[in-house]
């Protein structure tokens, strides 16, 4: 479990839908850093890919409450249990789905890009594609869920 995301990758504000809308029943989540599976917006995918969003490229993301804006919108810190898949899509202004297996329970836009990534000697500025870091990390390993076109 993590407790505090220090290095995060970028801030957003997080809108939690209603259990109305398809949302947690719960509503926003309560813990110190909540994980989840979220998928970026990348604009016209419902029209072009079979069962979007849940048959996209997925990544795990970490949320680290860091204000509240009001009872459904909360700014985090935001990070990816593998960052560098990530990195190409951060940019501020950036549109998330965040989900809970094949349901959307918030969305996410990027407000702020807080520093760049350097991990396991991997440089990446924002030019990387799935394929490039599928094949850097070696066949079969590309460290998201989905499908790998």
């Amino acid at each position: 479990m993590i407790a505090e995301i220090t290095d995060p990758v970028a801030n957003a504000i997080v809108t939690w839908l209603s259990l109305n809308q398809g949302g947690r029943l719960s509503g926003p989540p309560s813990g110190k850093v909540y994980a989840a599976t979220s998928v970026f917006v990348l604009g016209g995918d419902a029209e072009v890919q079979p069962g979007w969003p849940n048959g996209a490229q997925q990544l795990s993301i970490l949320l680290d409450e860091i204000g509240r804006l009001s009872h459904k919108s909360q700014k985090y810190k935001v990070d990816f249990l593998v960052r560098e898949l990530a990195l190409p899509f951060i940019h501020p202004g950036a549109e998330l789905l965040i989900m809970e297996g094949p349901k959307i329970v918030a969305n996410a836009q990027i407000t702020e890009v807080t520093g760049e990534v350097h991990d396991q000697g991997l440089f990446c500025a924002g030019r990387a594609t799935w394929m490039d870091l599928g094949r850097e990390r070696g066949a079969g390993s590309t460290g998201f869920s989905g499908n790998a076109q």
